[in-house]
């Protein structure tokens, strides 16, 4: 069985810039979505033609404007 993993860290946060603390903030949506889309990826894999995504598409998400 393969596996994926992302992961992220702030170690010496005082030596980054105010967007690049920004984009680690913003890492729980990233977590959030990126799990969606590899539910919606196992479910493709499981039903093949009769794919139904368990997850839709979200027409917005927190950082739109």
């Amino acid at each position: 069985m393969a596996s994926l993993t992302f992961g992220g860290d702030l170690d010496g946060y005082t030596k980054y810039s105010i967007s690049e603390l920004f984009f680690w903030a913003a890492q729980n949506e990233v977590e959030r979505v990126v799990k969606l889309n590899l539910k919606n990826i196992k479910a493709m894999l499981k039903q093949t033609q009769d794919y139904s995504r368990p997850h839709p598409w979200e027409k917005s998400s927190p950082f739109d404007a």
